[in-house]
């Protein structure tokens, strides 16, 4: 089982990623471990929907405590390098 963060919970985060995992369609090789976006209520209500994990503001403090197998980038494409 592979642990992932998602940074980015808007509509690409959701719909692409979070609910088909979140669904089960993907329990049996990955587990979501956090999530992070700016907008922290936005994180928020993804996480209460969708599965009650972590919510970060930070990533390196996401990083740290999740400590996952990789990242699954999610918000707009102009803002990936940040």
């Amino acid at each position: 089982m592979k642990k992932c963060v998602i940074v980015g919970t808007g509509q690409r985060g959701v719909n692409c990623y979070i609910k088909p995992i979140a669904a089960g369609h993907l329990s049996d090789v990955v587990k979501i471990v956090g999530v992070c976006d700016k907008i922290r209520e936005r994180a928020e209500l993804c996480s209460a929907e969708y599965g009650n994990f972590p919510v970060f503001s930070d990533f390196d403090e996401m990083l740290d405590v999740t400590k996952p197998d990789f990242v699954i980038v999610t918000t707009l494409d102009a803002d990936h390098h940040e």
